[in-house]
């Protein structure tokens, strides 16, 4: 018997059920251990370029000594928020579209309850490979 087998299919995933006019469509998406590093480089580069161009502005607006306002779309960074979009629109992008539209609040309960999950599949298996390393 091998030690580890990797095989995609069988990663853990994280369900997301959206309910709309009594209708219910599910996805599934990965724990965020398993998100393919091609998905998780996009959103890290999005965040970089993202930062830049925001870094630009609050440079240009310095030296001209203007106002930098929070609320400002220009010069404000990017949130985890964000790489949660980014994320989705590269694992599934019917869902992104959904998220895309939901308040901050339902936005932020679906981030930290992905996070949540995935942090707790974690520990849980490190504490079976613990427990099952005690017993050899």
């Amino acid at each position: 018997m091998a030690g580890y087998v990797y095989n995609p299919a069988e990663f853990k995933k994280f369900p997301v059920e959206i309910v709309e006019n009594g209708k219910t469509v599910k996805y599934e998406i990965p724990l965020t251990s398993y998100i393919p590093p091609e998905i998780t480089d996009y959103a890290d580069a999005m965040i970089v370029k993202r930062t830049n161009e925001v870094q630009k502005v609050r440079d240009e607006r310095n030296e001209k000594r203007q106002p930098i306002v929070g609320a400002d779309p220009e010069t404000t960074y990017p949130t985890n928020l964000d790489a949660l979009g980014w994320m989705l629109e590269m694992l599934e992008p019917e869902l992104a579209e959904h998220v895309s539209k939901w308040p901050y609040g339902a936005r932020s309960e679906l981030w930290k309850k992905w996070q949540d999950e995935s942090n707790l599949s974690v520990e849980k298996s490190e504490a079976s490979s613990d427990s099952s390393d005690a017993t050899e």
